[in-house]
């Protein structure tokens, strides 16, 4: 299970959202069409990934298959076109994502472990997400988290526009 570090308990989740719509004086949260050449920005490492916010698109297994891809994901190129492979040739063209389902919304791990929640205990509260739409959300980088059974998260980040960020019950 993709453990989310920082979602808000119910005392705080407003401020987890004034986090996510103010934490910049850049805007960071605009809804742009898919530019074409867009190019993820280099590795990050964790520290610098703890403000990203991030979506798991699916997974991938041993063989580089989608294992699967996630519900409700579109995956888009440049030029607004499906990309349904799961090379990461193919993955490396995608600018956009379209939803059709809610996706919860989680901290950035880059191409880390994600940490297991095996341990974590608490009742389940309200958790970040984004609601569906017709327009496409811009990808900024695409990571690939490795999964303890073989294969790897594939990971997109994010840029959420504030109408689009919702309080989903888990």
């Amino acid at each position: 299970m993709h453990h989310i570090s920082w979602l808000f308990s119910t005392r705080s989740l407003m401020a987890g959202f004034a986090f996510l719509c103010a934490s910049s004086s850049a805007p960071i949260f605009a809804q742009m069409p898919a530019t074409p050449g867009a190019n993820p920005p280099p590795a990050a490492t964790a520290s610098t990934l703890a403000d990203k916010p991030c979506i798991l698109a699916g997974r991938l297994n041993a063989d580089n298959q989608w294992a699967p891809l996630a519900r409700g994901v579109t995956l888009l190129n440049a030029r607004g076109e499906h990309v349904s492979a799961s090379s990461k040739k193919a993955l490396g063209t995608v600018v956009a994502v379209r939803l059709s389902e809610p996706a919860l919304v989680s901290q950035c791990n880059g191409n880390q472990p994600l940490v297991s929640g095996e341990n974590t205990t608490g009742s389940k509260t309200p958790a970040p997400s984004i609601k569906p739409g017709s327009l496409a959300l811009t990808v900024e980088a695409i990571y690939y988290p490795p999964v303890r059974a073989g294969g790897q998260w594939v990971e997109l980040q994010l840029v959420l526009p504030a109408d689009r960020v919702i309080a989903a019950a888990r």
